[in-house]
């Protein structure tokens, strides 16, 4: 599991035992281990990559963004299914941005045009609308200050010790994939 560090990009590697339910291995909200996902947005195969975070402190909901360092897929960040895909797909909706869903409800989102990763709009406008979705990740329990900028690092597979991309949870120091395995 990656476990963040606060205000910075590098993350610990720790195991976590955790309860799998009907082949699933589930959340757990209580100990801030969410489900974290990055999902190819390209076109190019579909991959999900899946692996488990504690550090954003999400009491329900989910996160996405589309400015994921190197590779720039959507990651998403969630306390369950539902509101990860409605805010991956919101950010599909928009071709790249970000995304805060709740409760099966998409709460905000602001789209990146350029790329998925810039808009056109001025600076002022844009710092305006992230400060909107930083507030609603605060109102979802997350006590970052700059989720969506955890979430656009913690993707990156050269930042230690854990980065997830499509093909899964890379140990950045053994340059490696990490396999998930759920036992019941």
């Amino acid at each position: 599991m990656i476990d963040l560090i606060p205000r910075q990009i590098i993350n610990h590697h720790v195991l976590e035992e955790m309860q799998v339910k009907n082949g699933k291995i589930q959340v757990n909200i209580e100990k801030d281990i969410l489900k974290l996902a990055v999902v190819e947005r390209y076109g190019k195969n579909g991959n999900v990559g899946v692996g488990f975070v504690r550090g954003f402190e999400l009491k329900k909901g989910a996160l996405a963004y589309s400015m994921s360092h190197d590779h720039h897929n959507i990651v998403v960040v969630g306390t369950n299914d539902e509101d990860m895909a409605l805010a991956v797909n919101e950010v599909a909706r928009l071709n790249g941005g970000l995304s805060v869903t709740c409760g099966g409800k998409i709460l905000n989102s602001m789209e990146l045009p350029i790329g998925g990763l810039m808009s056109e709009k001025p600076a002022e406008e844009v710092m305006a609308q992230l400060d909107i979705l930083n507030a609603d990740a605060k109102a979802l329990g997350c006590g970052m200050d700059a989720p969506f900028m955890s979430l656009s690092f913690i993707s990156l597979p050269t930042v230690p010790d854990l980065g997830l991309t499509d093909l899964g949870l890379v140990d950045v120091l053994e340059h490696k994939l990490i396999p998930l395995e759920a036992e019941e």
